[in-house]
This record gives structure tokens, C-alpha cells and sequence, in this order.
């Protein structure tokens, strides 16, 4: 059986690795290095398995594989001291599985040798099983980490690419939120407590840094994810589906995009919003400086857009091409 395979040939490797370092050496005799070579392509192969394993499996796997070790020191500890085999059985299942116990308190002394050296064996399964536990770990971590998870969410606010800007309108919703607070009104504070999700083609840590440092997370939930705005799946990511209002923001270009090109992309993510979620109120930035090649670039995002329109307002959403500046955030 492969996992019979895989802790003979983990033995013998640790014993050539260990107790034969003349074998485990690259430039031992030929014989042994042929037996080094067919036991590292073995291990090799077996290892790799293990790896596709899931967690559960990984775990019935390591289980599984100190059976026959349990099995053939409760028969030999049943033959040393006449312990009824079940209660053999219950004793090195104890031990494999690393409960405290007193290992010198036996009757013989073979029984003792055994014992410990039961115990020690042990120690390979429980660190084996302690590095997938870790592994997994890590794992779930890095997930988190590289937002790799869908955020789950339900009439929140969404804004799609990042620039110059986009801090400064976060910055705006958490002062909108102390100012609704002040008002007593329920109404805006409901709105400006909505969670907010973010999503850019910009690594999701450079975002989380910057969101840190304004100090909104304290206001409402941010989530920030890295991903293509005209990809319907990264859009699934930040649930743009079921976005109330959508924040279309011009590519980091300074804020401007003044390129056709970039405007394309700011198009093509207002029709895959849109397509997506066609009762959204959906706000798209317009460039912003004043120059022959952005008026041309003003008026293709004005026409490709259009088209979103009737998507959005035959099913109770809406679709705006707004200009912001500095001065629009001058004094929130």
C-alpha cells in the first residue's frame, strides 16, 4: 500500500540521512547511490501525492500510516508483559496520539525500552501532523492576505479602479457619516455606514495600506480586492451584483485618463457592471483636465456609456458621467 511505501522508505532515508552518512552522500559507492536514487524518486513520488491530498485526507493519511506501528507494538507489548491486546492497542494509540503519560512505570524493563521508544517514533507522526496543520494555516492566511475570497455583501457601496481620488471619497463618506450623526439624521447615516468594496489593478496590500492611514475602517467596513474590472468573476468578487450605487473611478493616471484607450476600459467596466447588476445606480468619472485630446475622450465615455443607460433605468437603477476635482472634496 502507498502509505505502507511511504513510511518504510521515510525510515530508511532518515537512517541513511543519520546513522550511514556514507550511503546518504552523493558521491558514496555506486550501490548506494543507486539505492539513494530509487529511494529519493520514491519518496519523491509518494510525497507528491500526499501534497494533492486534501486537509482531511492528509489527516486520515497520517492517521492511517502509524496504524501498523500501533498495531505491532501492542502485539509485541501483548507478548513482553501479557497485557490483554485491546488494552495494548488503547495504550500505543495514546502514545502515537502524544497523551501525557508516565513511559517508565512497566513492569520490565524491555517494556520500558519499548515504550519509549515508541514514544519517540511518535514524535514523526505528530510533526507530521503538525506541519499540515500548519500548512493549511498558512494557507488560509496567504488567502486572506491576497483577498482571494469573495466578499458577501447586500446593497453596499462599490468603487471600481483606484486613483488620486479614491482615498479622498472614502475621506468623504466618513466625515458625511459624522456630520449625518451630528444632524440626527437616519436617513444619511444609514448611507454613509454602508460597507464599502474596492476594486482595482493595483496589489491589494499597496490598498490596504493606504485605507489603513486614512483611518475609515473605524466608519464602516472597507474591503479591498485586486482584480479587472471588465472580468464579470473579479466583479463577483466585491459582490457587484448586488451593489446599491457603483463608483466607476477613471484608471491612475493621476486622476485624468485622458487616453481613448483609457476610456474603452472605464466603458467596458460600466457595460460588465451594468450587465451585471441592471438596478444599480451606477456613477462614472469623467476626465477631468482641460486640453483638445481629453474633450474627444470626454465625449467617446459620454457615447460608449450610453449605452449602459437603458439597461440600468429599465430595471430602477441609473447611470451619471460626473467630473470631480479637488475642490469638490475642499472642504469635507
Amino acid at each position: 500500500p502507498g502509505w505502507l511505501q511511504f513510511m518504510v522508505i521515510f525510515s530508511v532515508m532518515a537512517a541513511l540521512a543519520h546513522g550511514i552518512p556514507s550511503l546518504a552522500s552523493p558521491t558514496g559507492p555506486p550501490a548506494a547511490q543507486w539505492l539513494r536514487d530509487v529511494l529519493l524518486a520514491q519518496l519523491d513520488w509518494l510525497a507528491t501525492l500526499f501534497g494533492s491530498l486534501n486537509a482531511i485526507l492528509k489527516f486520515v493519511f497520517v492517521i492511517v500510516a502509524a496504524m501498523p506501528f500501533v498495531l505491532l507494538s501492542s502485539v509485541f507489548y501483548h507478548r513482553l508483559t501479557g497485557t490483554p491486546l485491546p488494552a495494548s492497542l488503547i495504550k500505543f494509540y495514546v502514545l502515537f496520539n502524544r497523551v501525557p503519560g508516565n513511559l517508565f512505570s512497566e513492569p520490565s524493563a524491555a517494556a520500558i525500552v519499548l515504550v519509549n521508544a515508541v514514544y519517540y517514533l511518535s514524535t514523526f507522526s505528530f510533526a507530521l501532523m503538525f506541519g499540515v496543520v500548519t500548512e493549511e494555516v498558512k494557507r488560509t492566511y496567504q488567502n486572506l492576505q491576497e483577498g482571494v475570497y469573495q466578499v458577501h455583501q447586500r446593497g453596499h457601496l462599490v468603487i471600481v479602479n483606484w486613483n488620486s481620488f479614491t482615498p479622498l471619497v472614502l475621506k468623504m463618506l466618513a466625515d458625511g457619516q459624522l456630520q449625518a450623526a451630528a444632524r440626527g439624521c437616519p436617513e444619511d447615516l444609514a448611507f454613509y455606514s454602508k460597507p464599502v468594496n474596492i476594486l482595482a489593478d493595483k496589489p491589494k496590500a499597496e490598498m490596504d495600506k493606504q485605507i489603513n492611514g486614512l483611518g475609515v475602517r473605524r466608519f464602516f467596513e472597507v474591503h479591498a480586492r485586486s482584480g479587472q474590472a471588465t472580468v464579470p468573476k473579479d466583479l463577483k468578487l466585491i459582490s457587484a451584483g448586488k451593489a446599491a450605487r457603483v463608483l466607476i473611478m477613471q484608471p491612475e493616471c493621476g486622476g485624468h485618463g485622458n487616453g481613448l484607450e483609457d476610456q474603452a476600459r472605464v466603458a467596458a467596466s460600466a457595460m460588465a457592471v451594468s450587465m451585471l447588476n441592471r438596478g444599480a445606480h451606477v456613477v462614472v468619472q469623467s476626465p477631468s483636465m482641460v486640453s483638445s485630446e481629453n474633450k474627444s475622450s470626454k465625449e467617446y465615455l459620454r457615447a460608449a456609456v450610453k449605452a449602459c443607460e437603458p439597461v440600468l433605468t429599465g430595471h430602477g437603477g441609473s447611470l451619471q458621467v460626473l467630473e470631480l476635482s479637488v475642490k469638490d472634496f475642499k472642504d469635507r
